[in-house]
């Protein structure tokens, strides 16, 4: 709603509503078309519009009115108020939150303003008249905080009263499976989808589900039917695609053209890319973080804010979660802004993005959830890079530059098209410190170990990981009579996890010899766990990164496998710029031999235990200095070279 105003314009408006209050509808559209007529392109007429088709009763042309101005101007207050309002009118709560929360980062438009029905700003009345039940909109509420089980509760209440309330069933069966309790997810879900045989959201759920008790193929396949049912699904594919990751190196293939089927669609409905901007001086950068980024990788970005010259780089933050983490709050302290955009509209993050100047967008999210591919897939003016995020997921249609390293250039190359991929000099990674928790328990790693036919190895807990990789470690705990693996570094684990887990070793053999973490201190799971084990075995298809590096900075040895793929390729990376290249593995058997080799020298792992953090701390891994000088060489040639 830019430009100089148009007297015209605001005068059929004003007289559209006069003849609106006066219940001449007729009327009221003759002015409103006029209006329209003479400033198509602008948005203030949609409302007025919309207010008619209200008059008229018609609730859903209304939304619909709405939500068109809405897009046209994403950043108007007077429009998210209103659909904040409508969506609520309809049982439409989790629509009615979002708009409401819109409201926080929007501004009043002063035409409308003076437009606008005093019951489209009481958010809160409209609730409470909405007919929708009070426990529903506690229930969505408690679920967006995180507060499961109050969540669970409430739904159970509503469903008491109303046992075939659809939302409800799936707000409890989202509820139950966070909690991790996947069995009494399923059965609301299977209600849901008895009444919505193509609900696109129940049938992911269904399939994450499975993902998380360890049935691969039946998530496949789940993935896979409901790809048949929404074909131009962006979310399914995204999925997919990170349950197919887990596979062997054979079904890379699949791989690759599920991300070329999301580069596809993301074209096909992305818009006309504008000029990108001519860039100079001091870069604006953006590094845009989902949880899974932060989970991951957080001690790598924390490494780049710590250093960077705030004269030649200004560096923002976008959140795309919806809770504070510890890693939230001392990256934050770090970074020249933060904003949570998780919740926020593509157009109006659009806004956001120009007006704080941006020059380059860094995207740490890839495929996983949390993205805004639709968003950098038409996105004008910013670079777009991608690092460290999952990987290849839409690249082609989101990525101007793939971050990459000697180790892996060769390996992007293959495996991405239509993108430039970038070789930073050296590591994709950096390590500048360990956590609280972690030098707490410096001393505990230092004692009680005894290796021999007593060695305890460790893996971290991810069934699907599990999956793929049993057989390896089983293979090492039958060379090493005596000893144990622990699983664990992921906080409460269900019984039906571990009742997997136990059946996934059991057909391996070696089910007596599997033990798995007390999470009952989740400050502290990682700490326990590194405190526990001896030699840490690496996953074999989707390889771990944070965790690798705490294990090192902790003394513990780390077994890993290089793959023919990046997912299975990062682990390499990292033991190669930590120095601890003779731990790496170029097949399953020499992956056996190191392990076994490892423990049965119990004297050697003492030593190490002593000696590898200072040796860490000389490696290229911990030179966080020179890493961030090569960062910030690579995203000023790249800006060089865009000019």
């Amino acid at each position: 709603m830019d430009g100089m105003p148009n007297l015209e314009y605001e005068r059929n408006l004003e007289a559209a509503v006069g003849a609106l209050n006066e219940k001449r509808i007729d009327d009221a559209i003759d002015c409103c078309e006029r209006a329209a007529k003479l400033e198509p392109a602008k948005a203030e007429h949609f409302y007025v519009f919309g207010l008619i088709s209200l008059a008229l009763n018609d609730l859903g042309e209304t939304i619909k009115l709405m939500e068109d101005g809405h897009r046209r101007a994403p950043n108007c207050r007077e429009f998210v108020d209103a659909l904040s309002v409508l969506h609520a009118r309809v049982g439409h709560m989790s629509e009615s939150m979002y708009f409401a929360k819109l409201n926080l980062v929007t501004e009043p438009n002063p035409i409308l303003a003076e437009f606008a029905p005093s019951y489209f700003s009481n958010f809160d009345n409209t609730i409470e008249h909405a007919g929708v039940s009070t426990y529903v909109v506690d229930a969505e509420i408690a679920f967006h905080q995180r507060r499961y089980a109050d969540c669970i509760q409430l739904c159970e209440r509503e469903l008491r009263i109303s046992a075939d309330n659809r939302e409800c069933n799936l707000l409890l069966g989202k509820a139950f499976a966070a909690e991790h309790e996947y069995e009494r997810a399923i059965a609301p879900l299977t209600k849901v989808t008895d009444q919505e045989p193509d609900n696109l959201e129940c049938h992911l759920i269904l399939a994450d589900i499975l993902m998380a008790r360890g049935k691969l193929d039946e998530a496949i396949d789940l993935y896979q039917e409901t790809m048949v049912r929404h074909p131009s699904s962006l979310d399914v594919r995204n999925h997919y695609i990170t349950a197919i990751a887990y596979l062997s190196e054979e079904k890379w293939a699949a791989y690759i053209k599920t991300a070329e089927d999301i580069s596809r669609l993301l074209l096909e409905q992305a818009g006309k890319r504008g000029e990108r901007t001519q860039l100079s001086g001091r870069i604006h950068i953006v590094f845009l973080v989902n949880e899974h980024a932060l989970n991951e990788n957080a001690d790598f970005l924390d490494a780049f804010l710590r250093h960077y010259d705030r004269n030649q780089f200004k560096v923002l933050v976008y959140q795309q979660y919806s809770h504070t983490s510890i890693n939230t709050s001392r990256l934050r302290a770090l970074a020249a802004d933060w904003r949570a955009t998780f919740d926020i509209d593509d157009e109006t993050l659009k806004l956001i993005i120009k007006n704080d100047g941006i020059d380059i967008i860094v995207d740490m999210c890839g495929s996983s959830s949390g993205n805004r591919q639709k968003l950098l897939s038409d996105l004008s003016g910013p670079l777009r890079a991608s690092w460290l995020g999952f990987p290849y997921g839409g690249l082609s249609a989101t990525t101007d530059v793939l971050l990459s390293s000697e180790g892996l250039i060769e390996l992007d190359k293959r495996d991405v098209t239509g993108v430039d991929c970038f070789d930073v000099g050296g590591s994709l990674f950096a390590y500048g410190r360990g956590s609280v928790a972690l030098e707490m328990d410096k001393d505990i790693l230092e004692e009680n170990r005894s290796g021999g036919n007593n060695i305890v190895f460790g893996a971290q807990l991810d069934l699907a990981n599990v999956m793929t990789s049993a057989h390896l470690w089983a293979s090492v705990l039958k060379e090493c009579p005596g000893s144990r693996l622990l699983l664990g570094d992921c906080g409460f684990i269900a019984e039906e996890t571990i009742a997997t887990g136990l059946e996934i070793f059991s057909g391996c053999g070696v089910g007596d010899r599997i033990d798995f973490q007390d999470g009952n201190q989740p400050d502290k799971v990682r700490a326990m766990f590194l405190s526990t084990i001896d030699v840490l075995l690496d996953a074999k298809c989707v390889n771990g990164t944070g965790l690798i590096c705490d294990a090192l900075w902790m003394g513990v040895p780390v077994v890993a496998l290089r793959g023919n793929r990046r997912p299975s390729c990062v682990a390499a990376e990292i033991l190669m710029a930590s120095g601890f290249v003779d731990w790496i593995a170029q097949s399953e058997q020499q992956f056996t031999n190191l392990a076994v080799a490892l423990a049965n020298e119990t004297e050697e792992l003492r030593k190490l235990r002593g000696s590898m953090r200072e040796k860490m701390q000389a490696s290229a891994l911990c030179n966080v200095e020179s890493y961030t000088k090569r960062m910030q060489t690579a995203f000023r040639t790249i800006v060089d070279s865009y000019s």
